[in-house]
């Protein structure tokens, strides 16, 4: 199954990673990719410390490259996951939009994927191309009606990362 979570909500990752919690609290294994981040939020310090789960991010994380370059493994992956039960793309829309892997190259993928009997998180800012939400199972859209930012309140630990 694919699920497809997006919009300037917050909870996009929260939600991605309460599956993906879930899915390594019945012992299944999952793998969390993050792109155009660091790798050093609160949720991915936690799941670290669950059996069965592993974390990618690009180094360094805002590099076009970088994140590239972690799309052809995860491409990979995608194609054969490997007893993964759960695979998480984290801002995969927006790595997608900043050019790490083209709209086409991403819904080949997720195409591939789809018959593996896996599921498939992908999250992001940006409306999914056409494409991409004809793939999906469960498609959710955050979308904020309010939020401390608006007041000028900065991200706070724990909270927001």
């Amino acid at each position: 199954m694919i699920h497809l979570l997006f919009g300037y909500g917050r909870g996009k990752t929260s939600s991605a990673f309460g599956l993906a919690l879930r899915m390594a609290g019945h012992g299944k294994r999952v793998l969390v990719v993050q792109f155009i981040k660091d790798g050093t939020s609160g949720e991915v310090a936690a799941i670290r410390r669950q059996p069965g789960v592993d974390v990618l991010h690009p180094e360094p994380y805002l590099d076009l490259e970088a994140n590239r370059t972690l799309w052809q493994e995860v491409a990979s992956r995608l194609r054969d996951p490997d007893g993964y039960a759960m695979i998480v793309l984290d801002e995969v829309l927006d790595a997608m939009t900043g050019g790490a892997m083209t709209a086409d190259e991403l819904a080949k993928a997720v195409r591939a994927f789809a018959s593996t009997g896996a599921e498939l998180v992908l999250t992001g800012h940006e409306d999914p191309p056409l494409e991409l939400a004809d793939l999906a199972d469960y498609i959710t859209r955050f979308e904020p009606v309010r939020h401390p930012y608006d007041r000028g309140i900065v991200a706070r630990e724990g909270v927001e990362y």
